[in-house]
């Protein structure tokens, strides 16, 4: 599978407070099997030249692989544990955009704290960093606990709206037509979405404001 099929998902196994919520992962995956997209999992973790060693980085592969399946995500491609020499968010949210560019990844999914009130403001260090600087569109994935969401479940309804955004491509319009047929005649809302870029002061000021 060309790595432009397959969309970054950014882990850290360790945070459970970023956890997302267990039915939004289901639709998430449904959406991307529907589209013929793999999942690529990456974890960023600061480590010394004595931390560098293949048995910590099997380890942390191994964690990432263990927080998917506990999300319910059995299809992913082997995570990437990547290394960075700062401890901090914004040289790891640098290091995944890297990496994102490298493997040529059309968009990214990463776990934000989901606040409310005034906090909302601020998605959390590494999704705030990241969403500063990343040229991937980036998909927030907010968070539930995982005891809790389970007791809920039960009466929770099944969703009935689907957003679908496109960019007019031959591509979207592929996904589309591959989405159609997942839902098999299931009965959906689906909104369609699409971005207007705003016009540049250039074109402004050559043709005016609209």
């Amino acid at each position: 599978m060309e790595n432009r099929r397959t969309v970054v998902w950014a882990v850290d196994p360790l945070d459970h407070d970023t956890r997302p919520d267990l039915e939004m992962v289901k639709h998430l995956v449904a959406l991307l099997k529907a589209a013929e997209m793999g999942i690529k999992p990456v974890t960023v973790l600061p480590a010394s030249t004595a931390e560098r060693s293949m048995k910590y980085v099997g380890g942390a592969e191994k964690a990432v692989a263990h927080y998917l399946q506990q999300l319910g995500v059995r299809d992913f491609q082997t995570p990437k544990v990547l290394m960075t020499e700062g401890a901090s968010n914004a040289s790891a949210a640098e290091e995944l955009v890297q990496y994102c560019n490298e493997f040529h990844a059309p968009w990214v999914i990463v776990s934000s704290h989901g606040r409310g009130g005034v906090s909302r403001m601020m998605l959390g260090s590494f999704a705030e960093s990241l969403l500063r600087i990343s040229p991937k569109p980036l998909l927030f994935l907010t968070h539930q606990n995982l005891t809790a969401h389970q007791e809920k479940t039960k009466d929770i309804s099944e969703p009935d709206r689907i957003f679908f955004p496109t960019d007019f491509s031959e591509r979207s319009r592929e996904a589309f037509i591959r989405l159609l047929a997942q839902l098999n005649q299931q009965h959906f809302e689906i909104v369609i979405g699409h971005i207007v870029t705003l016009p540049t002061a250039a074109m402004v000021a050559t043709y005016g404001a609209v």
